[in-house]
């Protein structure tokens, strides 16, 4: 498993951006997901460093993600940015206790033993950035019959 405090982190580091730019071309100009660079990462653990140890996690510290980030980004930037996403959520499930706590261990696990992959999501085409001040265009309208709800919403699956 890929570990920051091993003496070969420059060499993995070295051997993470050349893999990352073999796609780089060929992504730019299809547009597509950049799935290959992404399994790369989950097979080496790469996508785990930000989990805590006591999750099984490497824990890395913040520096030493943004070399990850660095590095990818030298490569491949799209690949980069997900995986600056995937640090980000993280970091911020292991400050923070408003997610259950059976939640949280869920989400670490399957990004330590799957490779999972974590995001947030604005469902609302026209909402922008509820920490900016957006808000929910939908409203829920009780009725004698029920609920009325209207407004539009975007729909996200996973692959």
């Amino acid at each position: 498993m890929i570990h920051p405090e091993r003496d070969d982190w420059a060499r993995q580091l070295t051997a993470l951006r050349q893999q990352m730019a073999e796609q780089a071309a060929s992504l730019d100009a299809s547009g597509e997901f950049p799935w290959r660079n992404i399994d790369h990462l989950r097979a080496g653990g790469w996508l785990s460093l930000a989990v805590p140890p006591s999750c099984g996690g490497a824990g890395a510290s913040l520096a030493q993600l943004q070399q990850v980030i660095a590095a990818i980004a030298w490569g491949e930037p799209a690949t980069a940015l997900i995986v600056c996403m995937q640090y980000l959520h993280h970091l911020r499930l292991a400050e923070n206790d408003a997610w259950h706590a059976p939640l949280r261990q869920q989400v670490f696990h399957d990004a330590v033993e799957h490779g999972g992959l974590i995001n947030s999501l604005r469902v609302e085409p026209e909402l922008g950035s509820p920490a900016r001040g957006g808000l929910p265009d939908t409203v829920a309208t009780r009725r004698a019959e029920g609920w009325d709800i209207s407004g539009h919403k975007n729909l996200y699956h996973r692959h």
